[in-house]
């Protein structure tokens, strides 16, 4: 079976688009990081406008600078790249006059690109708890390949409770759909954070290289390093620098001829547009598709994996979830389980299961209404069976 023609992606790199209607509301309102919450950007240009406003009252008001800079990022993201840097950087260097020893001015300009690694040190030392900071860390030491401190900072990230349980669950789910000893492209945040801190909090998966699609396509070193750690020797500098799908496409070829026994898979988080050029060679496993040149049924591991690998329940019921900011973006994230639950199904119904493919299906429809997703909702009606 091919690819699912259903089959969407929902994560990228700290960029969501889920779109929210702006509070009717003169009050500065708390700007998260987009791996939490996404608005628009008419939402994010009134909050930083009102921040602005809090910031000139009282120019010693930490939480106001923070929230001012990120509604301004936000606000600037898909604008012209150099009003972007002036922006950011003007307002860092009136940080810098007011608060120039606070934990948010330190680390805001090693988020904002200065990377330096003793602004992190400092932001880290005023307050170790916020995981702002920590995440920051595990990426530098994950790129850097220093094990032991990639360690303590995911271990501390998963004790501040930052990361949702339904975001560790799907990542448990993504790792548990790859096969032994197995490379796993990832898209962004939340499909490698997780992962990351799954393997290195608590030993799942370990045999797993979870992969950032982007972190490989811009340093090269970073993807040597990775595949050298599986015993893979290739020349990273011969991939294509221009498009990341003809990149991934090169790669992934390359991999299979010289190194089959190592098998490679990518999240279906990953943009479309990065696997467009070897879409009809993925098979969706579970919450990955599997790279493949040659056809195989990958039904049969869909039925393994469900039954066997995946834990499910925390669809259903997952305790103590209902205050985490990114629910609405694990309800939408959560339809992938729904073209995975419907190709379930199909497989069933084709091999004369239809009762149970019909409970596969009614698994899908929930997901489906639960995230909102009316063309999701449309198609399963249209199954009729």
């Amino acid at each position: 079976m091919r690819l699912y023609k259903y089959v969407i992606v929902l994560l990228g790199l700290s960029v969501f688009c889920q779109q929210s209607p702006m509070a009717e509301t003169n009050k500065p309102e708390k700007v998260y990081r987009a791996i939490y919450q996404m608005k628009d950007a008419d939402w994010y240009e009134k909050q930083a406008a009102l921040w602005k406003k809090e910031v000139e009252h009282d120019r010693q008001n930490e939480e106001a600078w923070y929230n001012y800079f990120m509604a301004s990022r936000y606000s600037l993201w898909r604008g012209d790249a150099d009003t972007y840097k002036s922006k950011t950087e003007a307002i860092l260097k009136e940080m810098g006059a007011y608060i120039p020893e606070s934990y948010e001015y330190n680390y805001l300009q090693y988020y904002n690109g200065n990377r330096d690694l003793s602004l992190l040190e400092r932001a880290y030392r005023i307050d170790p708890k916020r995981p702002d900071a920590l995440y920051e860390f595990i990426l530098h030491y994950e790129k850097n390949g220093q094990k032991e401190n990639l360690k303590k900072f995911c271990r501390e990230l998963y004790q501040t409770e930052d990361i949702a349980p339904g975001l560790l669950n799907y990542n448990y789910n993504m790792l548990a759909s790859t096969g032994p000893n197995a490379l796993l492209f990832t898209n962004g945040d939340n499909d490698s954070y997780p992962g990351w801190v799954l393997q290195e909090t608590f030993g799942i998966r370990p045999d797993v290289a979870v992969l950032n699609l982007h972190l490989c396509f811009v340093d090269r070193e970073y993807l040597k390093q990775k595949l050298m750690e599986k015993g893979i020797n290739v020349d990273v500098t011969s991939y294509p620098v221009d498009k990341m799908s003809t990149f991934l496409a090169a790669l992934a070829d390359d991999l299979y001829k010289k190194y089959p026994q190592i098998p490679v898979y990518t999240a279906v988080t990953v943009y479309q547009q990065f696997v467009s050029a070897i879409e009809d060679k993925l098979y969706l496993v579970g919450l990955a598709f599997k790279y493949s040149p040659e056809r195989f049924d990958n039904w049969q591991i869909i039925n393994k994996n469900i039954h066997n690998n995946l834990r499910l329940d925390y669809l259903d019921f997952n305790w103590y979830n209902e205050t985490y900011l990114v629910n609405d973006i694990l309800d939408d994230l959560n339809i992938n389980y729904t073209v995975l639950f419907l190709k379930m199904a199909e497989g069933l119904k084709e091999n004369g299961n239809t009762a149970e493919a019909v409970v596969w299906k009614d698994k899908a429809l929930r997901l489906a209404e639960k995230a909102g997703n009316e063309e999701f909702i449309e198609h399963i009606h249209e199954l009729n069976w």
